[in-house]
């Protein structure tokens, strides 16, 4: 197999350890700061009630036939996605159409499905791809 040269030239650090070390330097050098960590999760509280609940119902849900859904589809419910559009856009002014909210689980999927827009020969789409392998990897 023939390596791309440019693979070489990435740091061996993994993204989310990088990301750990520069947010506690952060801290520590400004212990007066309340940080929330959104990169990996900060589960220092329990969930709310409320989400609890939606959990709960959701559950339930999948246990039926008559209600089970299975995957959704590549961009997301459209229920999920109205209610996106509704609370965090229409009610603050903002101007935005269904087909521009995407729901993804999570980074590297995302990641990987907006390298498919690029031409397959681009560099940007093979780094994000190699990223995208070795984060799998190591986990």
């Amino acid at each position: 197999m023939k390596i791309n040269k440019n693979f070489l030239d990435l740091e061996a650090s993994y993204l989310f350890s990088t990301v750990n070390k520069k947010t506690r330097e952060f801290i520590a050098a400004h212990p007066e700061a309340d940080v929330i960590k959104l990169s990996i999760g900060d589960v220092t509280k329990p969930i709310c009630p409320a989400v609890i609940d939606a959990m709960h119902k959701a559950v339930d849900e999948m246990a039926e036939e008559k209600t089970f859904r299975g995957y959704p589809p590549e961009q997301g419910y459209d229920f999920v996605r109205e209610k996106i559009l509704e609370w965090d856009y229409t009610k603050r002014g903002i101007d935005l159409q269904l087909d521009e909210i995407f729901l993804s689980d999570g980074a590297n999927p995302t990641a990987e499905t907006s390298a498919t827009f690029l031409q397959p020969t681009t560099l940007l789409q093979s780094v994000i791809r190699f990223i995208l392998f070795t984060s799998t990897q190591i986990l």
